[in-house]
């Protein structure tokens, strides 16, 4: 798929403050409807151990102050497969870091997994969840026939 510079062209209907600088697509997991909900306690036994406290944003940590994986503390922040919400990212770590990438890699729909990257300082921690949203928003539009797309991507 095309930087996402490009895809401002190609879709129009991206905002101009959609920071995914790369989007992949993989085939991912399917029957997700079957596939049980999962949350932090079903994480391995280490990861668990590493985890901080929740933070002002809702994330638990693994192993702070160093680590770059984030895990979503809140009820809605789950993948379509059920597992938490994931993202790795050096800038919260680093915030002094002049150039950083932050991603997040998860099943997207039926069938289908998403890895998108972004800049990291560019979104802050507290815009993750919302980011999330609209990317998922765009898997699905993306997904939907042409022809039956509405004219506006909603997110």
């Amino acid at each position: 798929m095309p930087r996402a510079y490009e895809n401002r062209t190609r879709f129009p209907q991206l905002q101009p403050d959609f920071w995914v600088c790369r989007l992949e697509f993989r085939p991912g997991p399917r029957g997700l409807a079957s596939l049980p909900r999962k949350s932090l306690d079903d994480l391995p036994a280490p990861v668990r151990a590493r985890l901080g406290p929740v933070d002002e944003d809702g994330f638990r940590q693994d192993g702070p102050p160093a680590g770059e994986m984030f895990y979503g503390a809140l009820p809605g922040d789950v993948s379509p497969s059920g597992w938490p919400l994931t993202f790795s990212c050096n800038t919260p770590v680093r915030p002094n870091a002049g150039f950083s990438w932050c991603f997040n890699d998860r099943t997207a729909i039926e069938g289908l997994a998403v890895k998108y990257v972004w800049i990291g300082p560019k979104v802050p921690k507290s815009d993750w969840r919302r980011m999330d949203r609209r990317v998922q928003a765009l898997v699905e539009w993306l997904a939907t026939p042409p022809d039956r797309r509405p004219p506006i991507l909603e997110h």
